[in-house]
C-alpha cells in the first residue's frame, strides 16, 4: 500500500477507536451492540480495511458524531483509488501496445464533457465538483499519450450501445463523435465499433 492509502485509512481507524474508548466500550461490546463481527471492526480500526459508507453512517449514528466517520472515509476511499489510479496511469504511460474494449466511450477518446457527466453521473460516487474537476483534468491529461513522439499502437473497440446512449445535448454527441473520429485519423490509433449484431 502506498502512502497515501495509509494515511487516510490510519486516520479512519484512529477515530473509530477513539469514538469508541470515548464511549466506554470494548471492541465485544461494540460488536454486540453492532451487526458487525468483531474482528471485521477490529480491521476497520487499525486501518487494514476500508468498510462500505453504510457502515460508516451506521456508527456515525451510534456515536452521534454526525457525519465525521463519513468524510474521513471519503478521504480514505479517494486516498486508496487515487493511489491506485495513479499506478495505472504510470503503467499506461509506459505502455507501447493499449488494447480498449468498453461499453461505453473509453476515457482516452472522451471529449471533456461527456468525462465530467461519466465521474459525475448516476453512477459517480459522490465526490465533490473540485474532485471531479481534479479527475476529468487527470483523464483529459492521459490522453496526450496518443499524441505524443513515442505514442503506442492503440486499438479501441467500442460497444454499439455507447453509441446508441442519449446525451444531455446535441452539441455534446456530435462534439464526441468528431473527436473520435479526430483520434481515429492518428495513424496509431484504431477505431473500431461492435455492432449487435456479432
Amino acid at each position: 500500500m502506498g502512502e497515501k492509502v495509509d494515511d487516510g485509512l490510519a486516520g479512519l481507524g484512529r477515530a473509530l477507536r477513539y469514538l469508541r474508548e470515548k464511549a466506554g466500550k470494548s471492541l465485544g461490546q461494540l460488536a454486540q451492540e453492532t451487526s458487525y463481527d468483531k474482528s471485521y471492526l477490529s480491521r476497520l480500526e487499525s486501518g487494514q480495511r476500508l468498510a462500505k459508507m453504510s457502515v460508516m453512517e451506521e456508527l456515525d449514528r451510534f456515536y452521534g458524531s454526525g457525519d465525521l466517520l463519513v468524510q474521513l472515509w471519503k478521504v480514505a476511499r479517494h486516498d486508496a483509488y487515487k493511489d491506485q489510479y495513479k499506478q495505472y496511469m504510470r503503467l499506461e504511460a509506459e505502455a507501447r501496445i493499449v488494447h480498449v474494449f468498453t461499453l461505453g466511450f473509453p476515457g482516452l477518446l472522451q471529449t471533456e464533457d461527456v468525462a465530467r457527466e461519466a465521474l459525475s453521473g448516476a453512477q459517480a460516487t459522490g465526490e465533490t465538483d473540485e474532485a471531479v474537476d481534479e479527475q476529468v483534468a487527470a483523464r483529459m491529461g492521459r490522453q496526450l499519450i496518443l499524441h505524443r513522439n513515442s505514442a503506442p499502437t492503440a486499438r479501441f473497440i467500442i460497444d454499439e450501445s455507447a453509441f446508441r446512449r442519449r446525451f444531455p445535448t446535441a452539441k455534446t454527441w456530435e462534439e464526441q463523435l468528431l473527436h473520435i473520429e479526430a483520434a481515429g485519423l492518428c495513424p496509431n490509433v484504431t477505431v473500431q465499433v461492435l455492432p449487435f449484431a456479432a
